[in-house]
């Protein structure tokens, strides 16, 4: 079997890869907007006594991301299970059992 070049599965391709840079993208700025305001508010919160220098604001950045990893990470656990049927306190108690 060959395929004809530039054809309509070389355009089916080409559509697929421009799009999936397009949602990485605007993923990437989602992430980027949704982490100025956590940070914001680890740095005005007074008893965590933070100054805002490029250390700490990496510091931030790093642990931010990787709240928001967990947060995410959770909510999809949450659809699957809950597509699923499945009684997520139920499934958390058998971990913490064993």
């Amino acid at each position: 079997m060959t395929f004809i070049e530039n054809g309509w599965l070389d355009r089916i391709l080409a559509g697929n890869t421009d799009f999936a840079q397009s949602l990485s993208d605007t993923l990437e700025d989602q992430i980027y907007d949704a982490l100025k305001p956590i940070a914001q508010g680890f740095l005005d919160h007074r008893r965590n006594a933070l100054n805002p220098t490029p250390e700490t604001i990496h510091e931030l950045y790093e642990r931010d991301l990787v709240l928001l990893y967990k947060a995410s990470a959770k909510s999809v656990w949450d659809a699957w299970a809950e597509s699923r049927l499945i009684d997520h306190t139920y499934w958390c108690s058998l971990h913490t059992m064993g």
